[in-house]
């Protein structure tokens, strides 16, 4: 807290506990830990969005290629949820490309070293 400015014209501080501090390093492992969480229970309502909806265009007699794309569409986020779930341990994605691989193994290897 800061008082009236004293005849300097400068504020004078009445409390050290109002200064600013980053939050306690579990604060942010559980914010960290929560959104991969919840990233992956999206990714999974996706998938199963995309496999009921391969089953309604199956059942329904439509195109192929809707219920092809459908299922591959559920493949990807499958595929997503698991690489976010292998980075959220700190291991390396499973799919993606080699230079998004690249470059989470080096950010990986920062935080170690």
């Amino acid at each position: 807290m800061f008082n009236t400015p004293n005849d300097s014209g400068v504020p004078e501080k009445t409390d050290d506990k109002a200064v600013m501090h980053s939050p306690p390093r579990n604060d942010i492992a559980t914010a960290r830990n929560e959104a991969f969480e919840l990233a992956i229970q999206y990714l999974e309502e996706m998938r199963r969005g995309f496999l009921a909806h391969a089953e309604h265009i199956k059942s329904s007699n439509m195109s192929p290629e809707f219920h092809s794309s459908a299922m591959a569409s559920a493949t990807k986020h499958a595929e997503f949820a698991e690489d976010i779930r292998r980075i959220s341990r700190g291991e390396l994605p499973v799919y993606g490309s080699p230079k998004y691989k690249a470059d989470l193994q080096t950010k990986l290897m920062s935080k170690t070293s």
